[in-house]
């Protein structure tokens, strides 16, 4: 099947349903000031305070972080967690300790806070994110009602019965823009089919390959209403569009046909570049002895199961009057 992005107005603020950032936690963002390496290390990523509440502190060794895993009712748990700082590229870049394979949790979940609770008040929405800074990162900005789990593709067998346990009504997800990121939400959106939870993926289009929400925060500088701003930017992919159809204005694939375009106008022809990574085509309608073109382009990237797919971006489509003698007929 083809996957393909929908554009999609979502009012983040009303899943902002905690206590937003205290005053002190937005002045532990202000400078190291003599901060130990560990702590400055979250500071640069804007997650100090929330890290501090989720009890982060050095490992013994000083090599990376490491912190203790609570229940979905907020109570401290037996496993803790080890996330490396990333300066030994040939170091395990997480580890567990304190508890057995068998033992440790699926997912990260906040102290002193029921995830349930957490979900219900913001009206059945939880939110996944892709990994644990992504997750500290939503909660910084008060958006509590989220949660991962330890590995993108590590989707818990439980995970419906515990949605539905829990009350969601809706998942929103912002996976990594990378192959293992799109392929995990293509894998929970079938997971979901048929449940009766709505599931909505967003695309970071903009940011790097494996970039996560936390990159988007450091972007942003740490300013929560740019932050939601550009997360209700981002276009929302669906992997269950229909197929175009030759000669017609595929409207799953380009978006609404332009006004300007005539009804049976023939569909934009792709034409692959691969260098950039990015189709584009055109369909045009004759006007007066001059042409309207829509000009669209369309992202390409892998499917989890080998085969390709098409994305928009988020200007589906523009119109420009040129003369005859451009590229349509």
């Amino acid at each position: 099947y083809k996957s393909f992005l929908v554009y999609d107005e979502v009012d983040l603020q009303k899943h902002v349903c905690h206590q937003s950032p205290s005053k002190a936690s937005k002045a532990a963002l202000q400078g190291s000031w003599g901060r130990p390496q560990w702590q400055e290390r979250l500071s640069e990523r804007g997650i100090l305070d929330v890290a501090l509440r989720h009890r982060w502190t050095v490992d013994t060794r000083g090599a990376g972080w490491k912190y203790p895993l609570f229940t979905e009712d907020g109570e401290m748990g037996h496993a803790w967690r080890f996330k490396s700082f990333g300066d030994d590229q040939k170091a395990a870049k997480y580890k567990w300790f304190g508890s057995t394979p068998g033992e440790r949790p699926q997912y990260y979940f906040a102290p002193g806070t029921s995830l349930s609770d957490e979900v219900q008040h913001c009206g059945g929405v939880l939110i996944i994110g892709n990994g644990e800074p992504a997750v500290l990162t939503l909660r910084a900005v008060g958006m509590w009602n989220c949660t991962c789990w330890f590995g993108e593709e590590q989707i818990p067998p439980n995970f419906v019965d515990d949605c539905l346990r829990w009350g969601v009504r809706t998942v929103l997800n912002y996976p990594d823009n990378d192959v293992i990121g799109l392929r995990s939400s293509d894998k929970l959106q079938a997971l979901l089919q048929g449940t009766g939870i709505q599931y909505k993926a967003y695309l970071l289009e903009d940011l790097p390959p494996s970039a996560d929400l936390n990159d988007l925060w450091v972007a942003v500088g740490f300013n929560k209403d740019r932050f939601l701003h550009a997360l209700a930017e981002y276009p929302r992919f669906s992997a269950d569009a229909k197929e175009d159809t030759p000669g017609q204005w595929a409207a799953e694939t380009w978006g609404a046909r332009p006004a300007f375009i005539e009804e049976g106008a023939d569909a934009p022809q792709p034409q692959w570049d691969g260098v950039s990574g990015v189709s584009s085509g055109q369909a045009c309608t004759p006007r007066d002895g001059s042409t309207a073109v829509a000009q669209c382009k369309a992202r390409k990237r892998k499917q989890y199961s080998g085969g390709e797919s098409w994305g928009m971006p988020l200007n589906q489509c523009h119109n420009s009057v040129v003369t005859t003698d451009a590229a349509c007929p």
